[in-house]
């Protein structure tokens, strides 16, 4: 039986009262998305930032044999997730990240100058929901330069953003800042969104190559994968990484033989 968080905690991260049925559906659905859209193998190492109460953590659980890390910015949630998630799932691990945010209040640290407290090339997903849509543009560059430190060669990005300009958007942003438009002038991480070209850019300066994108719900797109913009990136593959993983799959097909 599933054991859900307090309420406060998740009208939190879905920016209102929501019931625990819901709560558990769309953790479902960033489930799917992830497996199918991210490719999320049983055995790969995944990061999963600004991962709340453990919505998504949870509904992975029954299948995933490989690391899980997450990180957020809220240490209660962080501490109700080590208790009730790590105490019997050893391989999800959770991590508090002290950062300042006009959202969420209390942090301490600068997100444009935060380093991710984990090695290069460490994980083969990393997923962002609803982080990027409470960052402004300088945290926004770093994190999508640390999200392409801690991917492997080949590995996944998906992240979902408001990216503003099309569709028939269902929320509203109309305060400008810089090419940004934000839903509180006072409060301008509360809701960001960012011009497609922008998140494009900073995207593909940190190293990470598009792969595909998907206009989302909040703007009335019906096909889209999810209620927010969602894209899908990877990190490329040297041709020197590409050679050596190759060199080894042929090792590892040679020892089968010769022990069969």
């Amino acid at each position: 039986m599933m054991l859900f968080p307090p309420q406060e905690m998740m009208d939190a991260v879905h920016g209102g009262p929501i019931s625990s049925s819901d709560h558990a559906a769309i953790g479902a659905h960033f489930r799917d998305l992830v497996l199918k859209r991210g490719a999320l193998a049983p055995s790969d190492a995944i990061l999963d930032i600004g991962c709340g109460c453990g919505r998504f953590a949870q509904q992975l659980t029954p299948q995933h044999r490989g690391a899980y890390d997450g990180l957020d910015i809220v240490l209660p949630m962080v501490e109700w997730c080590r208790k009730n998630i790590s105490a019997s799932h050893p391989n999800f691990s959770f991590h508090h990240a002290d950062l300042a945010n006009t959202l969420y209040k209390g942090g301490r640290g600068d997100a444009a100058a935060y380093t991710f407290p984990f090695t290069d090339r460490q994980f083969d997903v990393v997923v962002a929901f609803s982080v990027f849509t409470h960052l402004v543009p300088a945290s926004a560059a770093r994190y999508a330069a640390e999200i392409a430190r801690v991917l492997r060669p080949g590995g996944r990005a998906l992240m979902t953003f408001y990216l503003t300009g099309h569709g028939h958007p269902t929320l509203e942003l109309p305060h400008p800042l810089g090419r940004c438009r934000v839903a509180q002038a006072d409060n301008p991480e509360a809701v960001i969104g960012y011009e497609l070209d922008d998140a494009t850019t900073l995207i593909e300066r940190a190293g990470l190559h598009m792969k595909q994108i998907s206009f989302g719900n909040w703007a009335q797109h019906s096909d889209g994968w999810t209620y927010q913009d969602a894209i899908l990136a990877v990190r490329p593959m040297t041709l020197r990484y590409r050679a050596a993983r190759i060199a080894g799959r042929l090792l590892q097909r040679s020892a089968v033989s010769r022990s069969t």
